[in-house]
């Protein structure tokens, strides 16, 4: 092939890493590839590239594309195959059916491309996929899919089915998540989606599956946020599913959950707060304590059954939040804090003399258990080395609600905490890294409407720029 170098070169996009792909930036065939015009005839950018690098390849032979860009000219990242043969007709040499076609699905398209027969059960196998857009983009998507089973790069997959994608799909990422994570998303596989979805294959489902059972699930009860939540399970699944190449595209990242309304955070007043306080002195002062640092740290219910005395510095007046106990499954385990990062909050001076009553407390009660105090035990404990586990606390502050007649729930502490931060004047930033948030943009999303007052001292500060 007689191609200009310097005209090749002038349209490849140069690699930044060393094993990047160098892109080809010129015209692309309907599949993705590279396209070299030359000689009135159309060749793949990648040929060109080998061989002008390595020579004119033998006959019988081809040059296959790299593996993650198809319009990659980068010549490490391409390899020399043998040749499969001209590509099969578009229709099947046995039936003479059509070897794809596409129907419209309510507002999208569902792809189908004829795969063979199944050499176990000599039945036709079929590939599918799920498109959004115009007729003749679907066109077009229609025959890379083609493409792709030609290629044996779109495995069928007719026989796995929703429910086994789930089971594998869980498998492979419990090492990476926490185990109250894993056991919610097990949980709403077990009672959403395998029920309803379980028998379909997964190259069967598409965006009017997936948004029929969303609205069932709603009229069933569920809330839109819990439906949600099941939405982005699946997504998450389907997206291993297609990097398998079980998928050609997921039918999740198109379809619609219902929307959700956020609900106004509605945390107790400071009168509220500190009447439950009070009788939490009056009836049990370690609860009372623990809410006192959960009002003044922001910190989760965790995080609180996780505090060890080693965590706090009295002289310095600082806590650590190093850590957060997880209950999943009655086996409590011990992990990160959410963002994964620890926290080194300043305390008051009033809540380090609540602490110090407290430790003496935590003391007496050793020596009534004949044993020594220990330093880094945890801070509140049922006995001397016992501390209490996340189930153990919510039973203990519910049984305290009952008997005091009144009390915001147990997670309304650290919305107390947020909402009177921010109300003070605070920084959303100083707030986000109190609570343990990621980003200000969580704590600003989550009480917004808590700013009313600082609203009216900037409505009042542009007032006084314009009237002198």
């Amino acid at each position: 092939m007689a191609w200009d170098r310097e005209r090749f070169a002038a349209k490849i996009k140069p690699a930044k890493g060393p094993n990047a792909c160098h892109r080809w930036t010129g015209a692309h065939d309907a599949h993705g590839y590279g396209a070299v015009y030359l000689d009135g005839r159309q060749h793949k950018a990648h040929r060109v590239a080998w061989e002008m690098e390595r020579g004119t390849i033998a006959t019988g032979t081809r040059v296959k594309a790299c593996e993650k860009h198809r319009d990659c000219v980068r010549v490490e990242h391409l390899s020399l195959v043998a040749d499969s043969g001209p590509l099969p007709a578009r229709r099947s040499e046995r039936t003479g059916k059509a070897r794809g076609h596409k129907r419209l699905r309510g507002n999208a398209w569902q792809l189908v491309a004829y795969a063979g027969t199944d050499p176990k059960t000599k039945r036709e196998r079929y590939a599918y996929a799920t498109f959004r857009g115009s007729e003749k983009q679907a066109d077009r998507a229609l025959g890379r899919l083609v493409r792709e089973v030609d290629d044996g790069r779109h495995k069928p997959g007719s026989e796995t089915t929703v429910e086994a994608l789930m089971v594998r799909w869980l498998d492979n990422v419990r090492p990476n998540l926490s185990p109250s994570t894993v056991e919610s998303y097990e949980g709403w596989s077990r009672r959403a989606i395998v029920p309803k979805l379980g028998t379909v294959p997964v190259t069967k489902l598409d965006v009017a599956t997936l948004e029929d059972f969303y609205r069932t699930l709603v009229a069933e009860g569920l809330a839109p946020l819990s439906v949600r939540h099941v939405h982005a399970i699946i997504r998450r699944a389907l997206v291993s599913a297609q990097r398998w190449g079980w998928i050609v595209q997921n039918p999740a990242a198109l379809a619609e959950p219902p929307r959700s309304t956020s609900v106004e955070k509605k945390p107790p007043t400071a009168t509220e707060a500190r009447a439950f306080l009070a009788w939490c002195a009056e009836n049990d002062a370690d609860l009372g304590t623990l809410l006192r640092v959960a009002a003044i740290s922001g910190a989760r219910r965790g995080e609180l059954v996780g505090l060890r005395w080693s965590d706090l510095d009295f002289d310095a007046g600082v806590l650590t939040i190093a850590r957060a106990l997880v209950d999943a499954g009655g086996k409590i385990t011990q992990k990160k804090p959410k963002s994964g990062k620890l926290r080194r909050l300043v305390l008051d001076p009033v809540t380090l003399d609540v602490l110090r009553a407290h430790q003496a407390a935590e003391a007496e009660k050793a020596e009534f258990f004949e044993t020594a105090f220990d330093d880094d035990g945890p801070m509140f404990t049922t006995a001397p080395g016992e501390g209490w586990t996340p189930g153990a606390l919510s039973k203990r502050y519910a049984r305290a609600q009952d008997a005091a007649g009144f009390g915001p729930t147990l997670h309304d502490w650290r919305h107390f905490s947020a909402t009177v931060a921010l109300a003070a004047g605070n920084t959303p930033r100083q707030v986000a890294d109190r609570l343990g948030h990621s980003t200000p943009v969580i704590t600003m999303t989550t009480y917004a409407h808590s700013l009313p007052a600082a609203d009216a001292r900037l409505a009042d500060d542009l007032a006084a720029a314009l009237d002198g």
